[in-house]
Parts: C-alpha cells; sequence; structure tokens
C-alpha cells in the first residue's frame, strides 16, 4: 500500500479491479436455456453460435466485446484510486498556502528576509493560478491565522499575502493543518462504523503549500493524513547564533542568600567555531514621579556587570555562569556580542522583583500530629506569613492566599489557593467511596506543578480515603481505582486534596514531603505571577488582581500602547506578546516591567530542513516551483467511456470475433 500510495491517491479503490475474473467467469459459465418443440430450426441457424458456450468451463474462444468489458472496468477501477503524477506548478481546484512567519524568517538571505522571499514565491503562485482555482492563505507561527478564506479573488488573495508581518515567536504549525484538514472535505480518516471501529478511507481535495525553512517545533506530532502537502524551502544560511536560555537564582534559595547566579546557554547553527563574547548587564529599578514601581529603562540605564569570552563549536551550545551578588528590583539584560543573520536571539532579559510573601492560614487542632508536620514543613519556606487557628475559631475571609486544612473541611470555602488533608469539601461529584489499607503508591503525574521533582512512589500509607472525583479533576498521586491526591480546582479557586491522614503514613519523614509544600507554596497564582522572570513569546503575561484596578496599559518594546480591562477579583491575562522585550504595565499608579524572550534552540538553528518528518510520512522540500499531484482519473473516465461506445456499436451491428 505504500507503494501504490505514490501512484494513487485512493489505492483502496483497485480492489474493483478483482471484478475483472467475474466477467471472465460469467463468459464461460454454460448458460441454462428451456427445452421447447419447434417445427424447424432454420430461423435459429445464427443462435447456434452460442451453443458453443453451453459446456460448462470450456477453454475460453477470443471475444472482442469480452476484451472491450474487460478494459472499461478497468478503466473505471483505475479512475476511481485517483492516479497521479507530480507535475510542475501550483494550479489546482482547491490550494491551502500556509506561510511561517516565526522568528527565524526574520533571517537575513542576501540583503532581504526569509519572509520577504516566502512572500515573492507566493504571488508567483498566485499569477499560475487558473480559471476556476482557489487559494485560502494561512500565516501560522506561535498560532495560526486565516488571512484570506478559499476564493478565486487574487486581488484578496495578493493582499492577505502582504499582510503577514514577522514575528519573534516560535514555530507550531498543528493548528495550521487542523485548517487544512477542516477544509479538505473528505479528509474524514478513521469514523466509528456501527460502534466496530471501522476505519473508512478518504481522498484528499486540497493541495497545501507550506512555505517555512522547516524549523517547527511540533512538526512530529503532526501528520498529513490524506493531505496532498508540498514543501517549499525558504533559506540557505547557517550563519547563526544566539541565546537559547536565560535565568537567574539565589546560590541557596531557601535563605534567599545575597550570593546570585546568572545561567546562560548559546547555540551556535554555524558550520564553523564562533569565538566572541557575552555581556551582562543590569538595569536597576527606578521609579516614576508619583507612582510605584519601575519606569521602562532606557539604553543608558543598564550598566555593565561582566564580560565572559566564549568559543563556541560549530552546530554546539556552550554554557556561561555569572556570579554576582543579589541585583535587587530591576531588568538583568544578557548580550551575544556577534553581529549574524538573526538579531532577535542575540539578547535576552529577565525581569527581578522583590521576593513576594504568601499569607497562609493553617487549620487544624493543637494536638495534631499532622498539623505538626505541615506546621514544620510550612516555616521552613520563607516566603510564607504563617498563621495557625483551630477549627472551633475558623472563619472564612479573603485574607489569606493559602489555607491548609487538616482533618477538617468547613461548610463555607474561603478564598484563595486551598489545600487539604484527610478532609473533603463540599463540591459537586465529589464522594467518599469507602476507605483503603495500606494503598500503594502505583502512578503520579509528574507534568502538575505541585507534583515537580517530587518521588513519592516508596511512601507508606496505612489507610487513605477512596475518593469519586468531579469532572475535570486531575489524580496526581494514585494507588489501584483511587487518587490519594487530587487536583479538583474550580475556575474560581484552586484546590487540593490529599485523601490521608499524614499520621497514618511515613510521607512526612520523606524529602518529598517539603518539596510538595514548596511547590503548593508556588502554585499560589499571586506567587506565581510575582516571581515569573521570563515569558516566552507567544505566551500569555498575567496579572494578580488589585482592589480597584478595572484597566490596565500595557506599553509593547515598540512603544505601541494597548488599554486592557481588568478584573479586580481574579487574575488577568495579556496575550498580545508576539515581540520580544520589555512590556511596561500600568495599573492605578502601580508599573510593573515583563520580560518576554524567545529562547527557543528551533529558531535559533536556522538551518533550513531538507524535509519535514510529519509523523505519517516525510515531505520533501524543493527550492524552485512548486510539484503538484497531478489527476489523471477524468483521462480514464473519458477513453473508458470512448470504449463503452465502441463496444455498444460492435454489438449493436452483431460484429463477433
Amino acid at each position: 500500500m505504500g507503494a501504490l500510495s505514490g501512484m494513487f491517491m485512493a489505492p483502496p479503490f483497485l480492489a474493483f479491479l478483482g471484478l475483472l475474473p467475474v466477467v471472465v467467469l460469467l463468459y464461460i459459465l454454460k448458460l441454462r436455456r428451456t427445452e421447447v418443440i419447434v417445427p424447424s430450426t432454420m430461423l435459429w441457424i445464427k443462435s447456434l453460435q452460442d451453443l458453443t458456450a453451453n459446456a460448462p468451463f470450456q477453454r475460453l474462444r477470443k471475444n472482442l466485446l469480452l476484451l472491450l468489458q474487460l478494459l472499461i472496468l478497468a478503466l473505471l477501477a483505475l479512475g476511481l484510486a485517483r492516479p497521479f503524477v507530480r507535475a510542475k506548478g501550483a494550479a489546482g481546484s482547491q490550494i491551502c498556502l500556509m506561510i511561517d512567519h516565526s522568528a527565524s524568517m526574520q533571517t537575513l538571505e542576501d540583503g532581504t528576509t526569509r519572509l520577504k522571499l516566502a512572500k515573492a514565491k507566493a504571488h508567483e503562485m498566485v499569477n499560475e493560478m487558473g480559471r476556476g482555482d482557489k487559494m485560502m492563505v494561512v500565516g501560522f507561527a506561535e498560532r495560526a491565522e486565516v488571512l484570506c478564506e478559499l476564493t478565486g479573488d487574487r486581488y484578496r488573495i495578493r493582499n492577505a499575502i502582504d499582510s503577514i508581518v514577522a514575528t519573534d515567536t516560535p514555530t507550531r504549525i498543528r493548528d495550521a493543518m487542523l485548517m487544512a484538514h477542516s477544509l479538505n472535505k473528505s479528509a474524514a480518516g478513521p469514523v466509528e462504523n456501527g460502534g466496530a471501529g471501522v476505519e473508512q478511507f478518504s481522498v484528499a481535495s486540497v493541495h497545501v503549500v507550506v512555505m517555512s525553512d522547516g524549523n517547527i517545533s511540533d512538526i512530529e506530532d503532526v501528520g498529513t493524513r490524506n493531505l496532498d502537502v508540498s514543501f517549499v524551502q525558504i533559506g540557505e544560511t547557517t550563519d547563526n547564533a544566539g541565546i537559547v536560555a536565560f535565568s537567574e537564582r539565589a546560590l541557596d534559595e531557601a535563605t534567599r542568600s545575597s550570593k546570585h547566579q546568572s545561567f546562560v546557554l548559546i547555540h551556535n547553527e554555524h558550520s564553523e567555531e564562533l569565538s566572541t563574547t557575552v555581556s551582562l548587564y543590569f538595569a536597576p529599578k527606578v521609579e516614576g514621579p508619583g507612582e510605584t514601581g519601575p519606569s521602562v529603562p532606557k539604553e543608558d540605564d543598564y550598566q555593565l556587570l561582566a564580560v565572559e569570552e566564549v568559543a563556541i563549536k560549530a552546530q554546539s551550545s556552550t554554557e556561561v555562569l555569572f556570579s554576582h551578588g543579589n541585583l535587587g528590583q530591576g531588568i538583568l539584560k544578557v548580550e551575544l556580542d556577534h553581529s549574524d543573520r538573526l538579531a532577535v536571539d542575540n539578547v535576552a532579559w529577565l525581569a527581578l522583583r522583590p521576593a513576594s510573601h504568601v499569607k497562609t492560614l493553617l487549620v487544624a487542632e493543637g494536638d495534631s500530629m499532622g498539623g505538626y508536620y505541615i506546621k514544620r514543613a510550612l516555616m521552613l519556606e520563607p516566603r510564607i506569613e504563617l498563621s495557625a487557628v483551630t477549627p472551633d475559631d475558623f472563619v472564612a475571609t479573603d485574607e489569606y492566599d493559602l489555607v491548609v486544612f487538616d482533618g477538617f473541611a468547613p461548610n463555607e470555602l474561603p478564598d484563595g489557593t486551598l489545600l487539604f488533608f484527610n478532609a473533603f469539601p463540599q463540591l459537586e461529584s465529589l464522594v467518599q467511596l469507602g476507605e483503603i489499607e495500606n494503598p500503594p503508591v502505583l502512578a503520579k503525574n509528574t507534568e502538575h506543578p505541585v507534583m515537580r521533582f517530587l518521588n513519592p512512589t516508596t511512601v507508606g500509607i496505612m489507610k487513605a480515603q477512596k475518593l469519586g472525583l468531579p469532572p475535570g479533576a486531575q489524580p496526581l498521586l494514585s494507588t489501584e481505582g483511587a487518587p490519594l491526591i487530587a487536583d479538583v480546582s474550580n475556575a474560581k479557586q484552586n484546590i487540593l486534596i490529599v485523601a490521608f491522614d499524614l499520621a497514618q503514613s511515613n510521607w512526612p519523614w520523606h524529602l518529598s514531603f517539603p518539596l510538595f509544600m514548596q511547590n503548593v507554596v508556588s502554585w499560589v497564582p499571586r506567587l506565581a505571577l510575582s516571581e515569573e522572570k521570563s515569558v516566552d513569546t507567544g505566551s500569555a503575561l498575567g496579572f494578580a488582581p488589585l482592589p480597584d484596578g478595572y484597566e490596565a496599559t500595557v506599553r509593547r518594546p515598540d512603544g505601541a500602547q494597548e488599554k486592557l480591562e481588568l478584573d479586580p477579583a481574579s487574575n488577568t491575562y495579556y496575550g498580545n506578546t508576539t515581540m520580544a522585550g520589555i512590556y511596561h504595565v500600568k495599573r492605578n499608579q502601580i508599573q510593573e516591567n515583563y520580560a518576554v524572550n524567545l529562547l527557543d534552540i528551533s529558531e535559533t538553528a536556522i538551518n533550513p530542513a531538507a524535509a519535514l518528518d510529519m509523523g505519517h510520512g516525510e515531505v520533501e522540500a524543493v527550492r524552485g516551483s512548486v510539484r503538484q499531484n497531478r489527476e489523471l482519473w477524468r483521462w480514464l473516465v473519458l477513453v473508458a467511456v470512448v470504449v463503452l461506445g465502441i463496444e455498444w456499436w460492435i454489438y449493436s451491428r452483431r460484429a463477433w470475433i
């Protein structure tokens, strides 16, 4: 089937060729006639020729009608299988043109950018469109966007192509391919047939043309099932090096020591070794008059902290470490002192903010062993402002960022992030189904933020509650048939449940328990947002709520400003982060800076791909004109009709051979 897929768009229809022996069989089978007494055979002489075929399975004689009928059937079967040849040009009934405008498409090629080269090739395709051809234009980078729906209006298509603007984001093609699948009316793929799960075959009616350098991070997650895809390779150069990772931390996170380090990872995609320097700068916080928070730093505000020499081998990466003191609040910038074909990855920033404190309330009985273990773990966390009350003294309030309950769940839930140990809040569809004795730890969800760096598989538990979780809940730690830790968060707040008593386990004596509590503290929305030093281009900026804060002004790195409506009761997100740099946000009289960086090795590695490995097959790159599948079924059907006419003419004249 794989070899036939290179010749036919619907090879399963070749099964109709199996009808050819059936037609032959009909010709050699004995005819069953009724015996009738007639006065004379003189009028039946012409019919005597058929008597030779009355004997079953005798030798097949030459018969022109048989040969013509076999030829007609073969032509129709081949036509249903839709044979094709690869021909030059992009003419076709439906074309889905996908143009990459991610960061790597800003690479300079002979004085112009790859994106401009892609636009020029796209205009050539528009010029090659024939009468009745239609085209849809999709721009893709971090997200895909339909710029022009399927149309034959060349003016609209050209305007859509010209409207594409380069971004500083990574490349994701999955959404664009889903759009092509939706356009392809017959690309249904596997479907359920009466519950039997029978896979039905469908064929492509859309020609997808991808114009890109092939540096696509999610390419292996994308399939080309039932799609006719061409990959037009854009670009040739490999001359680029860039920063692909940048972080800063205290050497001792627990004590927030004054000794800090900045980590930088640099990748050299060029075919030659690169020797250059890396510079680290810092712009301290400068407040505007009558306002709280830093203003946007200017180039003159950056102070040089350190310079390191680096030698990076061809197509490899090198780490650089900078040691420095606690810099306080401001913008930390690292710059690669090297000029190459792609500039956006030569600089990166971090927004350093003062450490936030999480107001935390522990609700537990004074003599509770579980409460003792929880309190001891929380006191190890310097970001915590801890208070404690007994269940009898608890009152629901919005004063705390994090509330931890041990063996007690109130009727009215407070605001903030909630953590329950051996207690179960009154949530819809959350039910207790009994107890489990000595449940082993069988599975863990390592993708969840509170489970990072945890390995609780050796934890011993004497008894746990068996829970039925509401729809959308996530088991984080599981035993057979039940969760031991579950995330039952809703749209309003984060809620975690630990389904066993700490005093009936040895978990408090494992390193994973204080790590779990630290992860929970970092999971609190206000702290998670405040500690975000860098955001990837294309990802959303998050703002914690402010009392009486209903509007924010966001200033982008290019100086453009946008108004943003705020929700004073919950987090607000801003998603137009297609440009790397510093985003300045003003809410009431409070100012904040956010660092947005590319930091993506797939974009720094600008060497154009020779093919797109799209899961279900490899699509080889073409550098010249697009080569498209030109179907031949129309010609086959036309020949079949002509042969059918000849067969009818011979039969009607009784021209037997």
